[in-house]
């Protein structure tokens, strides 16, 4: 519907601080600054609508993250806070301002590890107003997840993976119908891999 559309670009800027404490634990700091130039939305005429280049998006982050790795443990945490907003000063909706991820990683010997993981995603405003609670708000969540990896035979992997553990109930924003998209509930999966290529 829009001939002269052009395609979104990105510019962007990183800047990293390393540094290790000991020999097991490892410490990260980014920063980082986004430019989303040409941004495409929906814009509306009566009961249609067409695409449009529209506006700058700015975003301006910090990352940090602490590694620690030993013979039979491996683990990640980190946080991060994102500030997305356009050229007017505004935050722009559907983008939360903190999430933060732990991972642990178990060795019980070389054919067999755990893992158990942890995702939080702080609260956003969806864009528009959800009927069922009567607010523009989508709250934040903390759901789990773990795989057991074993390795019966060289090259081949047999994992059991379990998602949402405990079967929390989150939802992820929508600008259209319905208001908001429940996300899966618990799921578990058996994955069997083969790697042909050993030398």
């Amino acid at each position: 519907g829009n001939p002269n559309l052009l395609p979104e670009r990105m510019r962007s800027f990183e800047a990293s601080i390393n540094f290790s404490l000991f020999d097991k634990f490892k410490i990260e700091t980014i920063a980082y600054h986004n430019e989303l130039l040409n941004g495409i939305l929906k814009e509306y005429s009566g009961t249609s609508y067409r695409w449009i280049n529209s506006g700058i998006i700015y975003t301006n982050g910090i990352e940090f993250n602490l590694l620690y790795s030993s013979r039979k443990v491996e683990s990640v945490l980190n946080y991060t806070f994102n500030s997305s907003k356009d050229q007017n000063g505004t935050p722009v909706a559907e983008i939360s301002k903190h999430s933060a991820n732990a991972s642990v990683t178990y060795s019980f010997n070389k054919k067999l590890k755990l893992n158990v993981r942890a995702n939080f995603v702080g609260g956003r405003e969806n864009p528009k107003l959800i009927a069922s609670t009567n607010d523009n708000v989508i709250d934040p969540y903390l759901i789990f997840h773990s795989t057991l990896s074993w390795e019966p035979i060289r090259g081949m992997t047999v994992q059991f993976i379990g998602k949402n553990l405990f079967n929390a109930e989150y939802y992820h924003s929508s600008n259209r119908s319905p208001d908001r998209y429940r996300q899966p509930q618990r799921t578990l999966l058996i994955s069997v891999g083969y790697n042909l290529n050993l030398y």
